[in-house]
């Protein structure tokens, strides 16, 4: 008996009955109870099946405010959240949470033909995911994109060429998130742009006058990069470069900045002659660790470096290296 009835309280918080109808199937329920005793009861259990039948009925009768009052409540509850949760989320991003209406991850691929004198900057952009790119002796920009939309599950992605810029086409207000894979020309553009954020970014065997590359929340990791300008921007992730004396062939001086929070940086510097450094590190609440050979320092305390290596005068190629952190160490080291 005790299941029957918790079968049909069950039913009624999920909705699938209403308190009246639950009421009357638990009255039913004690009904067949009462006529399967009398079937073999005596006079005497008969009146006392009688007077258990009265007392059931004014059981339920008390029994039928108390479920609509639970049946209320949890209604309440219910709208009370879906309040909340609308609140805190744009009417697109609510429909697309609690209706699914999220697309699976799809996959398009892109090429475009460039030449340096056509094409002067390329600006990539991801959304809420990383980008990856690896230069190449090539004359092609080939990217693979791998995207989720809010809405069209189809959604435009064009590799655009307009006034010596080559960039990614889209609608960013469409799109949950994009990420960007594939190969670039390594020595065709003269500026390469790259955002994201909540995404990490890599880039690998390039080479441009200017690189910039900007993003939140994600790691940045550098390696084989010969820029005269880089600059390197993120946050709460950390930034990791390595660089070699022999990838630094296309300019004399370089200016190198890395910035990010909460998060170390990583340098990896190339020893030898042939390349002289002038470093500034500045980070807080944490320490500087400086691992390079003939250094002179100009400063040097915990948390705040300013050094040059002997040679840099005399050096072929020079470095300038700025880096700001915070609440994390700063690393430098051959």
């Amino acid at each position: 008996m005790n299941e029957e009835k918790m079968m049909i309280l069950k039913m009624l918080e999920e909705g699938k009955i209403t308190s009246e109808e639950a009421a009357r199937l638990l009255e039913s329920l004690k009904g067949t109870s009462s006529k399967t005793k009398k079937a073999y009861s005596s006079t005497t259990k008969n009146n006392q099946t009688q007077r258990s039948n009265n007392v059931s009925s004014d059981w339920l009768k008390d029994l039928e405010p108390k479920i609509q009052n639970m049946a209320n409540t949890m209604a309440n509850t219910a709208s009370s959240f879906m309040d909340k949760l609308a609140k805190t989320v744009s009417d697109s991003d609510f429909k697309n949470v609690i209706l699914g209406g999220y697309q699976s991850e799809r996959e398009v691929k892109l090429d475009l033909k460039v030449t340096p004198s056509e094409c002067k900057k390329l600006i990539l952009k991801a959304k809420n995911d990383s980008i990856s790119l690896k230069g190449y002796n090539g004359d092609y920009v080939s990217l693979t994109i791998f995207y989720k939309s809010k809405e069209d599950p189809n959604l435009n992605i064009q590799l655009v060429q307009s006034d010596n810029n080559v960039f990614l086409r889209y609608d960013q207000e469409k799109v949950q998130s994009i990420r960007i894979e594939g190969f670039i020309p390594e020595s065709v553009f003269y500026s390469l742009q790259l955002e994201s954020y909540n995404g990490k970014v890599c880039l690998e065997t390039c080479k441009a006058h200017e690189i910039k590359i900007l993003t939140s929340n994600a790691t940045v990791d550098i390696r084989e990069v010969d820029s005269q300008k880089l600059s390197v921007e993120t946050s709460n992730a950390a930034i990791s470069t390595r660089v070699y004396a022999n990838e630094l062939v296309d300019f004399t001086y370089y200016n190198w900045s890395f910035e990010t929070s909460n998060a170390p940086i990583k340098y990896y510097i190339s020893s030898g002659t042939s390349i002289g450094y002038q470093i500034q590190a500045v980070t807080s609440l944490n320490k500087i660790q400086v691992n390079i050979p003939n250094l002179t320092y100009t400063q040097n305390e915990e948390n705040y470096v300013e050094a040059h290596t002997l040679h840099y005068d005399l050096a072929p190629k020079k470095v300038d290296l700025r880096i700001t952190t915070s609440n994390s160490p700063i690393i430098l080291q051959s």
